[in-house]
């Protein structure tokens, strides 16, 4: 599927991709773009299709747009035949009907109304103390452990400070091809336990590849396609968050919630920390 990349300065390329989240990843090169040395990545898609990327932290931004493929249904007799559109013009002695005010088709891409991009504003519900003390128990409970019970130990945490539908903590290596799901709870906790997403696919893959928080707001993306995995997944993706697990020797995974409660609310903070808590034991696995 091709896509259009246009940056806040107008910089433009056109690059090939599965979908929108793989297409910025490839255009980020185009671009000269370190996602590593940017902030967080608001992700809003827009009723026509397009996806709009934002960095509130060093103020650029990019718009993802895909290049749809319109068929044109012609209606002969009692039988409808759709027809992917041909460059000939069609005969003017054709006695086809062709209709032009049939729906277009749909494409697995987000359509809601685009949302205010705002700053990721902490919304701070418990005491800095209260995160620290639990940061320091998890650092010693992850001691000796495996990687599957350290990410479990790190979902546990996020969802003490943060109610979620589902929480996931993705594991890899530099010898791994792919991520592992280390760990997950909530409604996706049958479907992703076990789960091998390769790096680059879903949401949480690119922001593997990225190195850089990716939170995607309003979406209506296929679900399969967002969490890179080929099978039905019976959930509604209304606001989905990944934060890299990463420290100073590297990138060990990505942790990632999805619908998190808003009226309770909730600090980013509590993923950044935790992710790094779980980057420093899995560096050392």
């Amino acid at each position: 599927m091709n896509f259009t990349v246009t940056a806040n300065d107008g910089m433009t390329v056109k690059v090939d991709a599965p979908n929108w989240m793989m297409a910025l990843g490839k255009a980020m090169a185009f671009f000269e773009y370190d996602p590593k040395a940017m902030g967080r990545w608001v992700c809003v898609p827009s009723a026509s299709g397009d996806i709009h990327v934002d960095d509130p932290v060093k103020h650029q931004s990019w718009t993802v747009k895909p290049e749809q493929e319109i068929k044109i249904v012609v209606r002969q007799s009692n039988m409808v035949i759709e027809e992917e559109p041909e460059e000939e013009r069609v005969d003017d002695n054709d006695d086809s009907e062709v209709d032009f005010s049939a729906d277009v088709s749909a494409i697995a891409m987000p359509t809601s109304a685009l949302a205010d991009v705002k700053e990721w504003e902490p919304e701070k519900v418990f005491s800095e103390e209260s995160l620290a003390e639990r940061l320091f128990d998890l650092s010693f409970d992850m001691m000796g452990v495996g990687p599957e019970e350290a990410c479990a130990l790190a979902v546990d945490l996020v969802n003490e400070f943060i109610t979620t539908e589902t929480t996931v903590a993705y594991r890899a290596s530099l010898n791994d091809e792919a991520m592992h799901v280390g760990a997950v709870t909530g409604s996706l906790e049958g479907v992703l336990e076990g789960k091998v997403v390769p790096f680059g696919e879903g949401l949480a893959g690119t922001c593997f590849d990225m190195g850089t928080p990716i939170e995607v707001r309003n979406s209506e993306e296929d679900p399969a396609t967002l969490f890179g995995i080929d099978e039905d997944v019976d959930i509604e993706p209304r606001r989905v968050i990944c934060v890299p697990v990463q420290n100073e020797k590297g990138i060990f995974g990505v942790i990632q919630i999805i619908n998190p409660d808003e009226e309770k609310g909730f600090d980013p903070e509590v993923l950044t920390s935790v992710a790094l808590t779980l980057a420093g034991a899995l560096a050392g696995l």
